[in-house]
């Protein structure tokens, strides 16, 4: 995996998608305009954000190689890992970047994510979190007939569907002698319910048995079929 530091223009870029009005599962307006109050009234990010970008460039640039030095240690691993659990290889190489955004997004077409650099444990977890997403989506374009990278994006359900599964995927003894961690998905999707049971819980148990493959099929056709209560939901 390779680290590098994000540019100003692609900060600039997922800044704006932040800006955008969104609520449910990623309410992203007020925690960027909490982190950048300078842009609450202003179009210009570009201009706005400058200064503070390239401090943060000079603060953290160091970071790439520290953070670099510690995901070595678990590269090689993690990547057998999912290897074994998705029964898929990737492509091409992943990248991560570091900037400061109030949220980690990724682009399942390039393999690359983004993450804010708070810790060494946070790091590893958002990285871990992300190659899931990406494994489990390369498991998608096998299955799903006339894919597109859209469907792996929210709000379409296949992006639903990975977030949930993040809990059961993840949550797993093999990959936890290699990083011991709880992780978690969104909260909300503990408390959305289809048919008086958790979501979480449903696919943990459609997971528990059946394959991926099936899994991510059955899980689909449900959340179609209750399309309309889920995302009232979620959204």
């Amino acid at each position: 995996m390779k680290i590098s530091m994000l540019s100003l223009d692609d900060t600039v870029d997922v800044l704006s998608w932040c800006l955008e009005e969104t609520e449910g599962t990623m309410p992203l307006r007020n925690d960027t305009l909490e982190m950048y109050p300078e842009l609450i009234n202003t179009t210009d990010i570009k201009s706005s954000i400058k200064d503070r970008y390239d401090k943060f460039y000079k603060d953290n640039e160091r970071l790439v190689e520290e953070y670099t030095d510690i995901w070595n240690k678990y590269d090689s691993k993690i990547k057998s890992f999912f290897e074994e659990l998705f029964k898929v290889k990737l492509d091409k190489e992943i990248t991560a970047y570091i900037a400061n955004i109030p949220v980690c997004p990724r682009n399942i077409e390039d393999l690359s994510f983004i993450f804010i650099p708070e810790s060494e444990d946070f790091f590893i977890e958002t990285t871990i979190h992300e190659i899931c997403h990406f494994y489990f989506f390369e498991v998608c374009k096998k299955i799903i007939p006339n894919w597109s990278y859209d469907m792996f994006n929210k709000p379409n359900i296949l992006w639903y569907i990975s977030e949930i599964m993040i809990d059961p995927l993840l949550n797993n003894s093999k990959l936890q002698e290699i990083y011991n961690h709880t992780f978690k998905c969104y909260d909300i999707f503990y408390n959305t319910y289809i048919n008086n049971k958790d979501i979480v819980s449903i696919l943990t148990d459609i997971y528990s048995n059946h394959s991926l493959e099936e899994s991510i099929l059955l899980s689909y056709n449900l959340l179609q079929d209750n399309k309309e209560a889920f995302l009232s939901q979620v959204q």
